[in-house]
């Protein structure tokens, strides 16, 4: 029987067949009501600002994202939900493992499982987080900012389809003319 254990695992192994972990990284620390129109929160004049709130990110935060390995699913726990479902988490599949910078910052890359258009990218340095997880198909993009040390954090989450398109462009940077090199008598 343990032969058979044995050969069952080792064939797994050889396919490719990786088990991932699912990594805890926060929880909503306050309810966050979603934002509606003619309701009476106003969190923000921005229309595509859909609703914000407080985080607390999971103790040893950088040592649990630092060793995801890929495949790896990152739960992050962003708001409340407002019924019994799932519907303020949002798990990220590990596709890029942490990589580290000489400043001692490091990133790490996923996408949401199962969508084909999606980005997530953690940034972590100098004890900040700022990471951005954009769902093209749902047409969210939700912002995170935290401070490792007090371990608190806020989160947006922006609907991409209520956004002006200028916001989209990369910043316009003005052309500088070369300055005018004096010429000596």
């Amino acid at each position: 029987m343990k032969t058979i254990i044995w050969a069952v695992v080792g064939v797994l192994i050889l396919s490719g067949v990786v088990w991932a972990a699912e990594i805890e990284l926060s929880t909503p620390a306050e309810p966050a009501p979603r934002m509606e129109k003619g309701g009476n929160i106003t969190e923000s004049s921005e229309p595509w600002i859909l609703r914000t709130g407080r985080i607390q990110l999971a103790p040893q935060f950088d040592g649990r994202l630092g060793a995801a390995a890929e495949r790896d699913i990152l739960r992050l726990g962003l708001f409340a939900p407002l019924t019994g479902s799932d519907e303020g988490i949002i798990r990220v599949e590990v596709r890029r493992p942490a990589r580290r910078s000489a400043s001692g910052g490091f990133s790490v890359s996923g996408a949401l499982p199962g969508r084909s258009f999606q980005t997530a990218l953690f940034t972590v340095t100098g004890g900040k987080l700022m990471a951005t997880i954009e769902d093209l198909e749902a047409g969210r993009i939700y912002q995170i900012v935290g401070d490792l040390t007090s371990g608190m954090g806020e989160v947006t989450e922006i609907d991409r389809r209520k956004m002006p398109p200028a916001l989209h462009l990369p910043p316009i940077i003005p052309e500088q003319e070369a300055p005018q090199k004096e010429e000596k008598p």
